[in-house]
């Protein structure tokens, strides 16, 4: 095992100590099979446990870790399979593959399905892959079609990649040893897996439902081949699927010879000659210098006459085989390059197939492979790039016109030598501006570890570069970062398999040691700026994408709760991605707006809880809160509104709103308490007819609460959901006298808004007025306050004049908004108790009090806790409309954050 290596000392206060690496700690990159890791979309990180048959799982950038439940073989006998060797996760994140080899019998490949929440998953198949025909490679079809950035900083869409096949989902490409394809699929609306297998070294076409002849291994020279890497291409615009397989050749086991048992020293040993193989099949066994390519179609035909339904045929043509020049093969990718972002009309143009060869992506084949030579030193490392080209279809007779298909070409596109260093991994990306890009994780073979007598907790072992498509040199727009390790570990259990996260923000990466396993978290290139500086405007890209994409943005929020960014960086960067969601709204403005309002309260919460300064961690708290205030406000009016029938409401759903009714009030009460704290009588009058307060007064002006006030949009919310409340309460004022249980939901609503200490009609009169003045105010300075979460300088005078109007009018009985009936009484029952009464726990979501089931779950963006995943005890209980309103949070918390189960929930946002 490499050790760090000590040299001479120098004097007495200077010492260097270097870590060196051997070549066995690079060996395990052409080991097979790899450790596999996959980040979701929706940021969990998919593992395989180091000894067990399991997959275990973890949210970034939160500490909720669990497992996917084992399909029933594997849990009925666990010792009977390997840890899975293959795990890919669908691009939508609603579907998980994971392949678990068997230890001396079959295998069992597994489909899950996931539940509303990021950690329930349940197993919708598993079948058995025989033993000499595990799995090597998977890949899902039907990918969302990805979005970059055109000049106007607009967004448009890239081509789709691969076969589109709307009549299945999902659809899962495999590549097994044997050489076979294997199609899974589930048609729509059909629960029942149906898998079509091809070969993929001979032409084949195969339909739905037709028998799979049982073919032997593939012999040649008296040696089975072997499929032991594979690779699968999804070009964009490119109906063809492209696989590259890496093979070796085994000793058949009729001539493979027993293993000696030493303890059987009875028998004599004598070497039986054997015809099976001659001497000089030694030579041909082990890995092959070439790559075997093969083209997939999937294919559709009518079934029957008179019937809409089709059948889905796979047809497989190999093509010619692609040699290489390395002698140990680490690593085998597809490269595919988009041609450019779509116009709007190419996006709902129905013939996206039928594009020119000229206007689909190109297509590379990235080969990396080492030379061990005499394995006296550390490997020399190498990257090869070949381009793949589909050549035009030539003319086909009739009789062979399923045979005669377009052929592809390969041609050597680059090389690139990595010496003395090692290429560890290599992720191929699409950047927000549609440029292709390669990551490249290059790591040293030695280095310091010990300068004046200090050693550091850890040192750079490598760095991770992004190389040109073109030629592999590295990008001069883009800045490398550092692999960093232990220092007590540099140069061991390197970091040789990583994923790349959702939003091309940070790197995770696994050791190739069984126990214990070195993971780590590396913070990817970032594209540069004019003056050389990490560009904001990519990271505010970033987050415009993401939002619309649907995908999770943990690691955008991670990277700027860091405290490399200021919170003025930070707000900046969420004022870019605002600006741009509005120039690509759709019409829908509101949704960007509460997205970012959602990312903006998840980044505030982070930051507020890694702070170390009492009175910043306040300031920020009350930023994020204020965040998710609007959020509740505006999840509430669409309660209300999906519950209005007529010209009243649901009265089947009178306590579901009397819940969310009493949230507003408190909020109103809330924000109208700040408005009198905040107001100054005594201040002079300015020359512009504001009012100037003292120093106190200007910084409760900063109170992020009153942002309500004066954004357009945040008091447009307030006025509607005062308007709700009224409505509401006239109608059930209006009702006439019924059971119990409606007089009493009656009484407790009038008692709520009768008694707030608030006039709820003079308060909406003066909103409207305040919404049509807000209107008026400079739009990019309303983007800036709801990014920062509080009322910014250049609107505070506006807002003064509304707090004086509000402080000074009949608006507010201010008795009785300070002092409650309530806090009486529970004053004394303090002081008879000797406790403080808790607070009863409300649902993030409906705002009623919490059942205290187990059907809680927990949102890991803002710690909210909802029951709203319970299952209704009764239709009354349960109405059809409010239900309907409910089933709209069961994918998401308000705040856009992810539900997942209360088990392990803290220490959140760390890496």
């Amino acid at each position: 095992m490499s050790s760090p290596s000590v040299s001479p000392s120098k004097g007495k206060t200077r010492e260097a100590t270097h870590w060196k690496a051997a070549w066995w700690d690079f060996y395990p990159l052409a080991e097979r099979p790899k450790r596999p890791v996959e980040w979701s979309n929706s940021s969990v990180i998919f593992t395989a446990h180091p000894t067990q048959s399991l997959v275990t799982a973890r949210h970034f950038s939160s500490s909720k870790q669990f497992v996917i439940p084992s399909p029933a073989p594997v849990l009925a006998s666990p010792t009977a399979y390997e840890p899975p060797t293959i795990i890919s996760v669908a691009s939508g994140d609603e579907w998980l593959f994971a392949y678990f080899p068997g230890r001396s019998g079959d295998g069992i490949g597994c489909i899950w399905k996931r539940g509303t929440q990021i950690d329930n998953w349940s197993v919708k198949e598993c079948w058995n892959f025989t033993r000499s025909g595990g799995v090597v490679a998977a890949k899902w079809l039907n990918s969302p079609r990805e979005r970059v950035t055109k000049s106007s900083i607009t967004f448009g869409r890239l081509l789709p990649r691969g076969p589109l096949t709307s009549i299945t989902n999902p659809t899962l490409i495999l590549v097994t040893q044997d050489h076979q394809a294997h199609a899974c699929y589930f048609r729509q609306y059909s629960p029942t897996l149906k898998i079509i297998k091809c070969s993929l070294l001979s032409p084949t076409l195969r339909l739905e439902g037709q028998p799979v002849p049982v073919n032997g291994p593939v012999a040649g020279s008296g040696a089975i081949r072997e499929c032991v890497d594979a690779a699968v291409g999804l070009g964009y615009g490119e109906s063809s699927i492209l696989v590259a397989m890496h093979s070796r050749r085994i000793p058949p086991q009729s001539a493979a010879i027993p293993p000696f048992d030493a303890m059987d020293i009875d028998v004599p040993i004598a070497l039986q000659p054997t015809t099976d193989s001659a001497p000089s099949d030694w030579d041909t066994w082990g890995e092959e210098q070439f790559i075997d390519l093969c083209e997939i179609q999937f294919k559709h035909y009518p079934i029957a006459l008179g019937y809409d339904g089709m059948q889905i045929g796979l047809f497989t043509n190999p093509l010619p085989p692609l040699p290489y020049p390395g002698k140990c093969l680490t690593d085998l990718l597809f490269v595919c390059t988009p041609p450019g972002p779509s116009s709007p009309s190419e996006m709902k143009s129905p013939s996206l197939q039928k594009r020119s060869e000229s206007e689909k992506g190109k297509i590379y084949l990235a080969i990396s492979h080492l030379d061990f030579e005499d394995f006296a030193s550390v490997p020399k490392s190498e990257l090869n790039l070949y381009s793949i080209i589909r050549q035009p279809p030539s003319p086909a007779s009739p009789r062979s016109k399923e045979i005669s298909k377009p052929s592809w070409n390969y041609h050597p596109h680059a090389t690139r030598s990595f010496g003395p260093r090692v290429l560890a991994f290599a992720a191929p990306t699409v950047s927000n501006f549609g440029e292709p890009l390669l990551y490249a994780g290059i790591l040293d073979t030695s280095g310091p570890l010990m300068i004046q007598q200090t050693k550091p907790k850890v040192v750079q072992i490598g760095e991770i570069k992004v190389l040109n498509i073109s030629d592999l040199t590295d990008h001069e727009n883009w800045e490398s970062s550092p692999i960093m390790s232990e220092s007590s570990k540099a140069g061991r259990d390197l970091p040789l398999r990583a994923a790349v996260s959702p939003n091309h923000m940070f790197a995770f990466t696994i050791s190739s040691s069984n126990w214990p396993v070195q993971t780590g978290l590396h913070a990817l290139p970032r594209i540069l700026d004019k003056n050389g500086g990490i560009s904001a405007l990519s990271l505010s890209i970033s987050i415009a994408s993401a939002v619309l994409a649907r995908k999770s943005t943990s690691d955008l929020t991670h990277l700027l709760s860091l405290p490399s960014f200021t919170t003025e960086e930070v707000a900046d960067i969420l004022f870019h991605a605002l600006e741009i969601l509005d120039k690509n709204d759709n019409g829908m403005p509101h949704l960007s707006t509460w997205d970012m309002l959602g990312i903006s309260a998840g980044i505030y919460r982070s930051r507020a809880q890694h702070s170390k300064d009492d009175s910043d961690r306040e300031v920020l708290t009350a930023r994020w809160q204020t965040a998710h205030d609007i959020c509740s406000l505006m999840a509430g009016n669409m309660a209300f509104e999906d519950c209005h029938e007529g010209e009243g409401y649901d009265v089947s759903a009178a306590w579901q709103l009397i819940g969310i009714s009493t949230w507003i009030v408190n909020f109103t009460e809330r924000l109208m308490k700040q408005c009198v704290l905040s107001w100054d009588p005594t201040g002079q009058q300015g020359g512009n007819g504001a009012q100037i307060s003292s120093n106190a007064t200007k910084k409760m002006l900063e109170s992020p609460i009153l942002l309500t006030l004066i954004h357009p949009y945040a008091v447009q919310n307030v006025l509607t959901a005062l308007r709700h409340v009224r409505q509401f309460r006239s109608f059930l004022g209006s009702l006439p006298a019924g059971g119990e249980n409606a007089h009493i939901a009656k009484d407790v609503l009038i008692d709520l808004v009768d008694r707030s200490g608030v006039d709820f009609t003079a308060l909406s009169n003066l909103l409207e007025e305040v919404v049509k003045a807000s209107k008026m105010l400079d739009a990019q300075e309303c983007r800036k306050a709801l990014t920062l979460c509080y009322p910014t300088p250049t609107i505070r005078p506006h807002l003064h004049k509304i707090i004086q109007t509000v402080s000074q009018s009949s608006i507010l009985h201010k008795s009785t908004l300070f002092i409650k009936p309530s806090d009486l009484v529970d004053g004394v029952s303090m002081l008879l108790a000797g406790a403080p009464k808790k607070e009863k726990d409300r649902d993030v979501v409906t705002k009623g009090i919490l059942a205290k089931q187990n059907s809680t779950v927990v949102c890991l963006r803002c710690n909210g806790r909802s029951d709203i995943l319970r299952e209704p005890l009764s239709p009354s209980r349960f109405p059809s409309r409010w239900r309907n309103w409910e089933n709209v949070w069961k994918q998401r918390c308000i705040c856009g954050g992810p539900w997942t189960s209360p088990a392990v929930n803290k220490g959140f946002f760390q890496a």
